[in-house]
């Protein structure tokens, strides 16, 4: 039961209230005194509208809030209150405030926020709210204009399982972003469409149609829920069957679009024109979706070989489709069968340069592949952009059935593209590596781009994965070279010294790869690990293959550009920890390096570096003669000067 407050009291208690301002002492008050209706007269004083209107609710103390609204309509311009109670299915709340006085001469003078509540019951289907506010609305003799959203758009929207584009219901960018239209069609609730709030609407005079270039249309959201009996009584109250929305769909695209057979009976019996064209170019062949429809579609006259034009995207052009290649492109065989038994041109290709070869592949329709191709069209054709056949995307998408098809029906198996070579160096699972080998593709041919086989491009990969590895060992079980030489002289091995891991050096010295094959700069691969932060592994695998430890190179740089380098030379002469250092020097000593050679290259400084590693290493003959080497050197080159 509420608590009845006098009229008097609440007003002091509200001025005294209002110039305190410590929340606390607030508090303690309004739970001593009246309870929930001191409470919400506090917190709406303190402008927590929201807070107040949740705790009035969860104590479902409705009179308290409509009593403080008959104190203090100011607070409430707006309807905030109200508006939240329709939003929320608020029944009891709103129906309640809209049978107080004051809220009416509020909802009276607000304008544009008294229109929301229409539209925000509608919206949310509720019966009740829309009745009693048309009936205030014809009782005060108020009208508004709706040029925004109509609530029939707003009723209308409340439907599950929507199929057509979402942008039929957003707002254009023409709108402004506070539009309602975009407000409330982009968060409207699944639900059924309720006729009787319809036909409520439309018997209190809301029109059937939108403005020119509205978002959506009543009829367009009737035939989107395939809601027969609503778009006829739209259709009744004079619906245009022919309203454009902003993206130039009609209702009857929209009913084609779905492939709702009884909604395109229904506006072809009220006269909907099959010739309309959306924005983006397309007619009703465009968008059919079964052979009934595209039958009626030629039967009206809707050009066969029209051209979509879609609009062009950011690093994109405009793409040019026409109905036969758009139903290749979605998968509809059926359609397209049709079509090309109706003699639809199969010589075409859009922007992209894609044939109907492309397309049907690329859906998978076998029947549609076979049909072009027997009327005349290139199973190896490449397209305009990436300059693909269709036996490149089936390779790169990994679609090995399609690959077989394509194959059995006569693709090149060897084919180049003009930037990526053959499909052979697109497949990227073993399946289709295997199919495409068992037709003769060429394990060893290269990437036009940068001349490098299959396999130089894996063994150079940074961060190889562990799923490539085994596609790495199928590549030299059939057959590929672990010793073919690709950009700057550079061979898989030396690649994988590079760039690649241990375990790609591993599996190539498996397979028999050269172990002292040079590269770019004529070092082995030995070399170039020791001169290039001596990864101690990749050597010692090197040396386990039999790397020549003596193998002599050039210096890339001056001032010794003359002098000959082996690994052990470098490791001395470049900057590496002394611990790097001292492992490499142990292991290349191990394996038989030159002492001699070294030291009669070093400097001062480098060699006693040398000796220092050596000493801790333990190897005091070695460095017994290095001193006596470098005591005769000294020695000659003063008789010298």
């Amino acid at each position: 039961m509420t608590t009845t407050i006098p009229r008097d009291i609440l007003v002091h208690l509200f001025q005294y209230l209002t110039r305190i301002n410590e929340v606390y002492v607030c508090t303690q008050v309004c739970q001593a005194w009246y309870g929930p209706a001191i409470r919400a007269l506090y917190l709406l004083d303190a402008k927590q509208e929201r807070r107040a209107m949740k705790l009035a609710l969860e104590e479902k103390n409705a009179p308290a809030i409509v009593e403080w609204t008959q104190l203090t309509p100011g607070y409430i311009s707006r309807l905030s209150e109200l508006r939240s109670a329709i939003r929320y299915g608020r029944t009891k709340f709103a129906e309640a405030m809209l049978n107080t006085p004051i809220i009416v001469e509020i909802w009276r003078r607000s304008g544009h926020d008294s229109q929301i509540l229409l539209l925000e019951a509608c919206l949310r289907n509720n019966l009740d709210i829309v009745l009693r506010l048309l009936e205030m609305q014809s009782s005060s003799g108020v009208t508004w204009d709706y040029t925004d959203c109509s609530p029939l758009v707003a009723a209308c929207a409340v439907h599950k399982d929507s199929k057509t584009p979402r942008v039929l219901y957003r707002a254009s960018n023409q709108l402004s972003e506070a539009s309602l239209q975009e407000f409330l069609l982009a968060s409207y609730l699944p639900g059924q469409i309720s006729p009787q709030i319809v036909s409520a609407l439309l018997q209190a005079g809301y029109p059937a149609n939108t403005p020119p270039g509205s978002p959506s249309h009543p009829l367009h959201l009737a035939v989107d829920a395939e809601d027969e009996g609503m778009a006829s009584l739209l259709i009744k109250h004079g619906a245009d069957v022919n309203f454009k929305a902003i993206n130039g769909y009609t209702p009857l695209s929209v009913a084609i679009w779905i492939d709702s057979w009884p909604m395109i009976q229904l506006l072809t019996a009220h006269g909907a024109d099959w010739h309309f064209l959306t924005d983006a170019g397309s007619n009703a062949l465009h968008m059919t979706k079964s052979v009934a429809v595209t039958k009626v579609a030629l039967e009206k006259g809707v050009p066969m070989e029209a051209i979509r034009h879609a609009p062009p995207k950011v690093g994109r052009p405009a793409i040019e489709v026409t109905p036969l290649m758009r139903a290749c492109e979605r998968g509809i065989s059926e359609v397209a069968m049709f079509l090309i038994e109706q003699g639809a041109n199969i010589h075409v290709q859009n922007k992209g340069g894609f044939t109907l070869v492309h397309s049907a592949a690329c859906a998978g329709m076998v029947d549609v592949l076979k049909a072009v191709l027997d009327r005349g069209l290139d199973i190896n054709g490449l397209d305009w952009k990436w300059r693909w056949s269709a036996l490149h995307r089936a390779a790169s998408l990994g679609d090995v059935a399609m690959a077989e098809v394509l194959l059995s029906l006569g693709a090149d198996v060897n084919v180049r593209s003009g930037r990526r070579g053959t499909p052979f160096l697109l497949a990227s699972t073993e399946a289709m590596i295997r199919l495409l080998v068992s037709h003769g593709a060429a394990v060893d041919c290269r990437m036009s781009t940068f001349v490098f086989t299959r396999l130089h491009a894996l063994a150079g990969r940074n961060g190889l994965q562990d799923k490539d590895l085994p596609i790495m060992e199928l590549l030299l079980q059939l057959g590929a070279s672990p010793n073919t030489i690709g950009r700057l002289e550079s061979s898989p091995v030396y690649l994988a010294i590079r760039n690649g891991t241990t375990a790609v050096l591993k599996v190539l010295l498996a397979y028999g790869a050269e172990v002292d094959k040079p590269g770019d700069v004529q070092w082995t691969p030995l070399m170039y690990v020791c001169a290039n932060g001596g990864d101690i592994a990749k050597a010692r695998l090197l040396l386990e293959a039999g790397a020549n430890v003596n193998a002599k190179g050039w210096p890339r740089r001056p001032p010794h550009k003359e002098k000959c380098i082996t690994p052990l030379l470098l490791i001395a002469e470049l900057p590496h920890s002394m611990a790097a250092k001292s492992d490499l020097v142990k292991l290349l000593l191990d394996a038989g390096a030159d002492l001699q050679h070294t030291a009669t290259y070093l400097s001062k400084q480098k060699l006693a570096e040398l000796v220092d590693i050596l000493l801790q290493l333990g190897y005091k003959s070695e460095v017994e003669m290095l001193l006596s080497l470098n005591a005769e050197t000294s020695q000659e080159a003063q008789i010298s000067t």
